[in-house]
């Protein structure tokens, strides 16, 4: 994933996904391979609606970047610090 596209667009990013409904909190980064997002939501229909906006979004700003399609995990939280 070519990063440099999502860092120069952050704001925009965070804009974005602020609108999905019980988002807990979006990390976007950097890994070995290029990079990787962590998304956490109330439930699963945030989850559903945080995925749909992320590709509606990568489609019309960074379609060049050839992003991974996601791999979803899905479960219970057991600890979580903010």
């Amino acid at each position: 994933m070519k990063l440099r596209a999502y860092e120069e667009r952050k704001a925009d990013v965070e804009a974005t996904l602020r609108k999905v409904s019980g988002l807990v909190s979006d990390t976007l980064l950097r890994n070995g391979d290029g990079g990787m997002s962590v998304t956490v939501c109330m439930d699963k229909a945030g989850a559903n609606e945080s995925l749909k906006i992320a590709r509606d979004w990568i489609q019309k700003n960074v379609s060049n970047t050839h992003a991974n399609l996601p791999v979803v995990v899905e479960g219970p939280v057991i600890v979580q610090i903010t």
